[in-house]
């Protein structure tokens, strides 16, 4: 997380996903960030998909280290979606609703 106020988020989730019996399935590199609602799963055709918005936090070097590696072990792709300068979050701009509809607003999304 990259306000301080958050940082605890991660020690705190990570140890309730203990309690639960769940194992991280990868840590990013202290060098990379990935805000939460930059990540969406969705299932497009069948294919198991991450939608990871970038820009103003998550970087573009975050998607490649996702895609390296969890792609094929549990995902089939990551679509990066480049995110307006003043868009915070990809789930403030593209949310799914169903295998082949999304809302958007087509302001907040620059490329694809």
């Amino acid at each position: 997380m990259l306000s301080p106020i958050r940082k605890t988020e991660a020690a705190t989730m990570a140890a309730a996903a203990l309690m639960l019996g769940m194992e991280p399935l990868l840590r990013l590199p202290e060098d990379l960030l990935l805000e939460g609602g930059d990540v969406i799963p969705f299932s497009r055709e069948g294919r198991r998909t991450l939608l990871v918005g970038y820009g103003r936090r998550t970087q573009l070097p975050t998607l490649k280290f996702l895609a390296t590696e969890l792609i094929p072990q549990c995902i089939d792709e990551v679509i990066g979606v480049e995110l307006a300068p003043w868009r915070i979050n990809l789930d403030g701009g593209l949310v799914p609703v169903a295998e082949d509809v999304v809302i958007t607003h087509p302001e907040s999304i620059l490329t694809q």
